[in-house]
């Protein structure tokens, strides 16, 4: 299917004439309306909002001039009479569309091509904040929430349009970034550098982009999770099949196969956006100090060319004072514009006197303390016995290896009651068994199945703990 296979013929026709700006603010006005009524504008109402809005444009030197209106069509009220031609207009165009319903009254409707596009144009004119972190975060709320469990399909793909909209936001930072840089190395004066730098590009990249980006929005707290998801739902069989079931069931796809190779490619794609965030992350910070370095290097450039002007003026003044000098006259107003005094020349009192140099005196010997030898083992033995009670990675194999005994495996929860009736409890043990767990080379491996519980005040993720076979 084509474009204008949706839209009218001569769809763009409106906004190309010379009453652009009019229809442009009529059809965001058009816009506001609609999303107000649930069932479309009386076309009384409409005409009055585009009777005021022609007349304020009248009132601000821009008259409606619209090709196929004439003075004939003007009647008494010609205001009113353009507020109509309008509406025809925007009707002939297909912008808009009529319904006559009961008591013979009018409605204004939208065709849905026309109200997506008008919501378009009235995001770009509200240049509203892109809230960055609320992509990655309704992402993996998508992938994860009770409701993936019932429609794992449908979260998939609303999973995968959040990621495209998150990147092609990115995209656009990234543009915006770049037109800033063409617009600031277009100025032609200092002052239109700093304004453009500390005030436009401030406002509009990064305040309201760049450094909520950067800051409060960061995604990486969401994306390692959105990315365990996407593995989880790939790896699990069972999540997969149940994936593809619910896909074919809702008629997303023919077959189990069809179905299937469409959600690996949509989780696939999940998968690669959020991979390529620091990619994507180091080319905007690279754009962002190309701006920077582009607006210092214009600013410069702009204070040397005016200096050199500058400088060439004084050498003219300071010509023009020779050349009179030499005629013996005198060039007039110059007591006004400079203070000229005469200079002595170089007295001896003016000459540089070097410094004396300053010797170093050599420093007075450190006298050498003999230690005792009861101090000196009582330092040795605190430091074996502070170097015993650390923890090493033997330490707690041994110690894991110890409680396990003849057995092959134990959980967490019964390692954590056998630690804590022991006489001096030392809980870091624990941390250390985690950390030790997923290295290969430990004696013992830590399961993967995690559930979360709670003993006293310790909360600590329940793993089984299985004795690591002997490696041929």
């Amino acid at each position: 299917m084509e474009l204008f296979d949706v839209l009218p013929e001569h769809f763009f026709g409106l906004l190309a004439g010379k009453c652009r700006r009019i229809y442009a603010e009529a059809g965001l006005c058009l816009y506001e309306r609609y999303r107000l009524a649930q069932f479309g504008i009386e076309q009384e109402i409409l005409r009055d909002k585009f009777q005021e809005l022609i007349e304020s444009w009248a009132e601000a030197g821009v008259a409606y001039e619209d090709e196929d209106f004439s003075a004939k069509d003007a009647g008494a009220e010609e205001s009113r009479a353009k507020a109509n031609h309008m509406i025809r207009r925007m009707k002939e165009f297909g912008w808009l569309d009529y319904e006559q319903r009961e008591n013979f009254k009018i409605f204004i409707l939208l065709p849905h091509y026309s109200s997506r596009l008008w919501g378009l144009f009235a995001n770009l004119c509200e240049g509203r904040a892109v809230e960055y972190q609320r992509f990655a975060f309704t992402t993996y709320q998508v992938l994860s929430g009770e409701a993936a469990k019932a429609q794992p399909s449908m979260a998939v793909l609303e999973a995968e349009r959040l990621a495209e909209e998150f990147v092609e936001e990115l995209r656009i930072l990234l543009n915006n970034i770049k037109s800033k840089m063409e617009q600031v190395s277009a100025q032609t004066s200092l002052q239109d550098v700093l304004s453009h730098h500390f005030v436009e590009y401030r406002a509009d990249i990064v305040d309201r982009s760049y450094h909520r980006l950067k800051t409060s929005d960061h995604v990486s707290r969401y994306r390692i999770r959105i990315l365990q998801e996407v593995q989880e739902i790939r790896q699990n069989k069972e999540r997969l099949r149940a994936l593809c079931d619910d896909a074919v069931r809702r008629q997303l796809a023919d077959s189990v196969e069809t179905a299937e190779y469409r959600m690996n490619a949509s989780l696939q794609t999940i998968e690669e956006i959020y991979r390529g965030l620091d990619d994507m992350f180091a080319q905007i910070d690279r754009r962002h100090n190309q701006y920077v370095r582009a607006s210092y290097e214009r600013a410069l450039y702009l204070q040397q060319a005016g200096s050199a002007r500058t400088e060439s003026m004084i050498a003219g003044v300071l010509l023009a004072i020779a050349e009179a000098r030499e005629e013996g006259s005198e060039v007039g107003g110059l007591a006004r514009l400079f203070r000229l005094q005469a200079m002595d020349m170089l007295l001896p009192s003016s000459r540089y006197v070097p410094r004396k140099k300053r010797i170093l005196e050599p420093a007075a010997a450190t006298p050498v303390r003999s230690i005792d030898e009861e101090l000196r083992a009582r330092v040795r033995r605190e430091s074996a016995e502070r170097v015993a009670r650390g923890i090493s990675r033997q330490k707690i194999e041994a110690w894991i290896l110890d409680v396990l005994g003849q057995r092959g495996s134990m959980e967490i929860e019964e390692l954590l009651t056998i630690l804590r009736e022991t006489a001096e409890p030392d809980l870091l043990q624990l941390l250390y068994v985690y950390l030790y767990g997923h290295d290969e080379l430990a004696k013992y491996r830590l399961g993967k199945h995690k559930e979360i519980r709670e003993q006293d005040t310790i909360r600590y993720s329940n793993r089984t703990l299985r004795r690591r076979e002997k490696r041929k």
